[in-house]
């Protein structure tokens, strides 16, 4: 279901910016319908409103700060943090990033009123950050604009190097709390932070206090959807290069390189070559991400009912790991649970959320307090 949908607006996002005159949504009757605002009937379009990660703050009745993190490479995302009230030391004001995965931004911490995972943590008195990558229509970059290709010419490797390292260092300094931010990260997102402390464990060491893995994909099986996008997307890259069509928001192409990565059942970094005006991948030799340089406190939950991601990936990841402290939780959990499901989008829309994933993610966030 997760990927029918991921699939369906991927093609949206494409053609809907220049071949098909669509109706696009930016407002709706309840913050419930927000997730699916392009198709749910109780959405319409609203000249004067445009959705936006401040929005749904605002709209839920907390305070926020807008943070710039810029990296090396001249990208500039937004990042906002919501502190916990000022008399709210229960968790001394520990930060936590929350980053998204694919097709998504930082919007989707905060759908759900007040059930949603943003004003969980800090309604429990955490210090929370909504990052946005580069990709997520919240960046911008110091010389091309988002209408230009070379804006979306980087890899995923670069995403995860340069992006995840401004990001920790920019929360890191804004707060002064180096050594302590927990790092949650849904899907793809959950994958940068393993690239980023495979590459620079010292940095994250010295950073971060653990890592919260939601839907971890890094080995696993293509289902039919990812392996036709894989043959799909070369022609679907000439169409948008050939067309002239600005795929905001989303594109296809780094879509494309997370799942060509992920193809290979390697942990592998990415690489191309240019031959004439074709993009030309290859992956011979590529050298693969270390997990054993990874030395911070893991933590990882995996759905029963996830396409992407079935126990022995997860065992596999776990045994990889070079760090002592480590665990990973199925959900749902015990054996009377077989009527109960948990797919890849559920951390973000299960109707038994707290039940099923809170709970148990609120005792693993104590485990990650800092030592005194």
């Amino acid at each position: 279901m997760f990927f029918n949908l991921l699939f369906l607006t991927m093609f949206y996002n494409i053609f809907s910016n220049g071949l098909i005159i669509h109706k696009k949504n930016n407002a709706c009757s309840h913050l419930i319908y927000y997730p699916v605002k392009d198709f749910s009937s109780n959405c319409y379009r609203k000249r004067d409103v445009v959705p936006s990660t401040p929005d749904m703050i605002k709209l839920n009745g907390y305070k926020f700060e807008t943070h710039e993190i810029v990296t090396e490479d001249g990208y500039k995302s937004l990042a906002f943090r919501i502190p916990p009230k000022i008399h709210d030391n229960r968790k001394e004001k520990q930060p936590i990033v929350l980053d998204h995965g694919i097709q998504v931004n930082s919007e989707v911490w905060t759908w759900r009123e007040n059930r949603s995972l943003a004003f969980v943590l800090v309604n429990a008195g955490y210090d929370v950050w909504l990052v946005n990558q580069r990709d997520s229509g919240y960046t911008t970059h110091v010389k091309y604009k988002m209408s230009d290709f070379k804006f979306w010419a980087n890899s995923l490797d670069t995403v995860a190097t340069k992006g995840i390292s401004a990001i920790l260092n920019t929360v890191a300094t804004a707060t002064n709390k180096s050594g302590s931010i927990i790092y949650i990260g849904h899907s793809r997102g959950a994958t940068l932070a393993f690239m980023y402390a495979s590459e620079y464990p010292e940095e994250a060491q010295k950073i971060l206090t653990g890592v919260v893995a939601l839907a971890l994909i890094i080995y696993f099986e293509p289902v039919f959807y990812v392996k036709l996008l894989f043959q799909l997307s070369p022609v679907l890259s000439k169409i948008v290069n050939v067309l002239r069509i600005p795929v905001i928001n989303y594109p296809v192409k780094n879509t494309a390189k997370f799942f060509k990565i992920l193809c290979t059942g390697k942990f592998q970094k990415y690489d191309y070559v240019k031959k004439g005006s074709i993009l030309k991948y290859y992956q011979e030799q590529l050298p693969l991400y270390n997990l054993t340089n990874c030395k911070l406190p893991v933590y990882m939950f995996y759905g029963t009912c996830d396409i992407f991601i079935k126990e022995k990936a997860v065992k596999k990841v776990f045994k990889e790991l070079g760090c002592s402290e480590k665990e990973y939780f199925r959900i749902p959990s015990g054996t009377n649970t077989k009527k109960l499901k948990f797919g890849h989008n559920d951390y973000l829309f299960a109707k038994d959320i707290e039940e099923l994933f809170y709970r148990n993610l609120l005792r693993v966030l104590d485990k990650l307090q800092p030592k005194k």
